[in-house]
């Protein structure tokens, strides 16, 4: 199998399997990402959860520190009604999560920009 047809097959995967996704998946995804990096899962299952989830900003990464600690937040209420708690090392996996899901689409993006360009114009 030629490079070019190699890599449209590849694109061409990719982008069925991205197509699966619904409208609401970049909020679920981070929250699934978070917890493949080990963040820990806690339920809003009391009023005072609940206060303290209200505390901070839904779905946004923030840090506190706890025993001299950062430690990282992330509070989902329309999605789980939770809050994710994680370390340091957790942070570090979830950005390598991210970083590399992030070079996937450059990728695929590029695989596409390519797919459209005429090499045979220039002469190539």
């Amino acid at each position: 199998m030629t490079k070019p047809i190699r890599l449209l097959a590849a694109v061409g995967l990719t982008l069925a399997v991205a197509g699966c996704t619904t409208p609401a998946a970049p909020v679920a995804q981070k929250g699934d990402m978070l917890a493949a990096a080990g963040f820990q899962v806690r339920v809003a299952d009391s009023p005072h959860r609940v206060e303290q989830m209200k505390r901070l900003p839904p779905n946004q990464v923030v840090t506190r520190v706890r025993n001299g600690q950062k430690v990282y937040l992330y509070s989902d209420p329309p999605g789980c009604n939770c809050v994710y708690l994680g370390t340091q090392q957790n942070w570090d996996a979830y950005q390598q999560q991210r970083d590399a899901r992030r070079m996937a689409k450059e990728e695929i993006s590029a695989a596409e920009t390519q797919a459209e360009w005429d090499f045979g114009a220039w002469g190539w």
